[in-house]
């Protein structure tokens, strides 16, 4: 069945996405693996299906829900004038044709800052904080410059608010008959509570107060009855689950102090997370850990050394070392902590594996069996419907 050439009323969109079939049941063989609950891995849309798609567009989020998807993910950012927009980057440049509005020439500056523990200098640039949201709907979404990527749906869409991707979550988790889960990333939540220092973790606040309008309150408590959507008189379906990203340790306390929501703590530059007191700490606030897949093949100090991040070895020693990457996933799990990798690109875009010492990457299917058998619990990927048949294949899932 076809819907009319728009989603909920936000976006045009072609006509031929917007089949919406009731997604089949899926079963598999009761067999115990490896993940901390012992059911298959949960495959994580990253940034939608940017592999298609512009990411964060409406398309992008659609296309990655009805291809599979257990999780869709925005990330977010916030507006001059305090809405949350959905983009990857504070910038504008890589994803917008803002530098071919000559309206917006002036806005272009530098930005210096502190971002995910990494002190950062970005020229020449525009920045979301910098523009209201009426100023950046006017804009158009492009396909960002990595690897190899159709550029079919360039200029299509607009950018997204949280607003509508959590409508259009909603709306596709009636339509596809299963729930979709939310898994929001806190972009550089410093530096955007700095921008409004009179309301402490007022980004935090932002969007835990935006998820609870939409029916996830903060605490579970306070749920009540609302715990299906319903839609246009079709049959209710039970709300997705709620799972919060932060690179920032202190805004990803927060979430866990402060709401019953699940809380994904990713672990790139923030090198003491890795270590046994460091995990330790973050099963006190957060259930989820998501290290960058170098972490679970290559030390840590190799994977570090790749990305040119200096590591204070003094502090990694003081929190009990590194854990080897054969452990990391056992580690992890023996504090009832998930493990989620990132992120497992399509054949279109470079791995980005350094892999200093050994590389057990082959093709798409040995690399995801690889982190199948370690017990991930979860994959950030791109080119949806691929990895999900490699996962489906691998815990023998039928549909």
């Amino acid at each position: 069945m076809l819907l009319k050439a728009s989603i909920v009323g936000l976006v045009s969109i072609p006509a031929f996405l917007l089949v919406t079939a009731a997604a089949p049941a899926q079963r598999y063989h009761h067999k115990k693996w490896n993940t901390l609950d012992g059911k298959p891995s949960l495959i994580f849309g990253h940034r939608g299906d940017k592999a298609i798609m512009p990411e964060h567009t409406l398309g992008s989020y659609h296309l990655a829900a009805i291809e599979g998807a257990d999780y869709v993910e925005p990330d977010l950012a916030i507006t001059k004038d305090g809405h949350l927009i959905c983009n990857h980057d504070l910038h504008l440049s890589a994803t917008t044709d803002v530098a071919e509005r000559p309206e917006f020439a002036n806005r272009q500056r530098n930005l210096t800052d502190i971002l995910d523990d990494v002190l950062v200098t970005i020229p020449n640039n525009w920045f979301i904080e910098d523009f209201t949201l009426a100023e950046l709907k006017t804009l158009r979404v492009k396909q960002a410059k990595v690897g190899v990527r159709p550029l079919y749906f360039d200029q299509t869409f607009e950018m997204p608010t949280f607003e509508e991707y959590l409508t259009l979550v909603q709306d596709l988790s009636v339509r596809l008959n299963r729930p979709i889960g939310i898994v929001p990333e806190l972009k550089h939540a410093a530096h955007s509570n700095k921008l409004h220092s009179d309301k402490p973790h007022y980004f935090e606040n932002l969007v835990l107060d935006t998820l609870e309008r939409f029916g996830y309150p903060r605490h579970s408590s306070q749920i009540k009855n609302a715990t299906h959507i319903t839609i246009n008189g079709k049959p209710p379906i039970p709300r997705g689950n709620v799972m919060l990203q932060n690179f920032e340790v202190e805004s990803a306390r927060y979430l866990g102090k402060n709401s019953d929501h699940d809380v994904l703590m990713l672990v790139l530059a923030n090198a003491w997370a890795l270590t046994p007191k460091g995990l330790d700490d973050i099963a006190t606030f957060a259930t989820h850990v998501g290290p960058w897949k170098e972490f679970f093949i290559s030390d840590a100090e190799s994977a570090y050394k790749f990305k040119n991040i200096k590591l204070d070895s003094k502090q990694i020693r003081k929190l009990g070392g590194f854990i080897p990457p054969h452990r990391l996933v056992k580690e992890i799990h023996k504090r009832k902590l998930r493990a989620i990798g990132f992120t497992f690109y399509d054949k279109h875009e470079p791995s980005q594996l350094g892999c200093a010492k050994k590389c057990i990457v082959g093709t798409r299917t040995e690399e995801l069996g690889y982190f199948f058998k370690q017990g991930i619990d979860g994959l950030f990927v791109e080119g949806v419907s691929n990895a999900i048949q490699i996962r489906n294949q691998f815990f023998n899932i039928k549909v």
